[in-house]
């Protein structure tokens, strides 16, 4: 794998743990770090819809930035939403209170390779100038992250026309089709590179590929129908000179699946056992993950101790970033994610026996 590290001691911390280079503690930035769980984040709600926000790139900046006026995390991503690259595509979609929905998406596999081809437009756009705003209020250390859905994902919220529990009717779709179900995943993939080179355009120094809706595709048809496009993808986005990392929902199995993406790491839900699964994909590629979410509802003493735990048994892997194994929620204690981050870094160093994780991070 080809090393995109920065090479400078005075690169953010998240790049260098990205390139293998030592670090002081594990990077640390959280999934939905902004978001319902910040009384500021609420507040600034209150005023714009969400639609208004993923369309403005000054309130999408301040949604970015307000979580790193609090805590001192080590990366901060942008504000915006997993399916604005659709919108490039000539599909408007409508953010509702029941999340975003697909405007007259395609009823088959066949109807969505008719696809435009991916053209910028403002919708597009919004993500690179937010990101051009954060380059100027951030401090050098702190990385800034582009992000996208991955084309699976997209592709089942494109069939399904919303979000869904299992995404029967867009699987169904993908199933009966195989042939075109494949196109769509090479037109989606060409159209996520392109999205997220406008995002490094912008400054982002890091793209994350949510495939937030991985586990609901057997590892096997994964492999086969949406990992060459999911490659080709990749090495896009890699050609704009940023790294990139895979986050995916599912098994260790698909975990393994994403490795053959060529992505400089692989990000994890919390059900995996981390620890175990850094060991088996050995230190070339950057592992991230994996504390349970849920914790952040616990005390803070509680979720830190199950961030000390983590620490420990990752302690002296290279290439590990800490973050969650899913999105932060909106009843998150505030003060809970404080004492996650204050472990994280500034915690102890592991002993010199590393214990076991606790089976509730398994």
């Amino acid at each position: 794998m080809p090393n995109r590290g920065p090479g400078r001691s005075d690169a953010p911390l998240l790049l260098r743990a990205l390139a293998g280079e030592p670090v002081d503690h594990p990077p640390i930035w959280l999934f939905r770090q902004a978001g319902r769980y910040l009384p500021e984040y609420r507040e600034l709600r209150s005023k714009h819809s969400f639609g208004e926000m993923v369309r403005d790139a000054g309130v999408a900046c301040e949604a970015t930035l307000q979580p790193m006026r609090r805590f001192p995390l080590d990366a901060a991503i942008v504000f915006s939403d997993l399916l604005v690259p659709l919108e490039g595509l000539g599909h408007a979609i409508h953010y509702g209170d029941h999340g975003p929905e697909v405007a007259d998406g395609p009823t088959s596999a066949k109807e969505a390779t008719s696809l435009a081809r991916f053209e910028s437009n403002e919708a597009v756009e919004v993500p690179g100038r937010t990101l051009a705003l954060l380059t100027r209020e951030l401090p050098p250390k702190i990385a800034r992250i582009g992000f996208a859905g991955a084309p699976w994902t997209l592709g089942l919220y494109l069939l399904e026309g919303k979000g869904s529990k299992g995404f029967e009717k867009a699987r169904a779709r993908a199933l009966t089709d195989e042939a075109n179900f494949q196109r769509l995943m090479e037109i989606l993939a060409d159209a996520v590179a392109s999205y997220c080179k406008l995002q490094v355009a912008g400054g982002a120094q890091v793209i994350q590929i949510f495939d937030s809706w991985a586990g609901l595709a057997a590892p096997s048809f994964w492999r086969r129908l949406v990992l060459p496009a999911a490659k080709s993808m990749v090495a896009q986005i890699q050609s704009a000179g940023v790294p990139v990392v895979w986050f995916l929902r599912g098994s260790a199995r698909h975990a393994h699946v994403a490795l053959e993406t060529g992505a400089d790491g692989v990000s994890v839900d919390f059900s995996i056992d981390l620890a175990n699964f850094a060991r088996t994909v050995g230190g070339d590629v950057a592992v991230q993950g994996n504390l349970d979410p849920a914790l952040l509802l616990a005390s803070p003493e509680v979720a830190a101790a199950h961030a000390r735990t983590l620490k420990h048994a990752l302690a002296g892997r290279p290439r590990w970033i800490f973050n969650l194994g899913h999105g932060i929620t909106p009843e998150a204690r505030v003060e809970s994610v404080a004492a996650v981050v204050e472990e994280v870094v500034h915690g102890p160093a592991a002993p010199d026996t590393t214990p076991e994780p606790s089976e509730s991070l398994s």
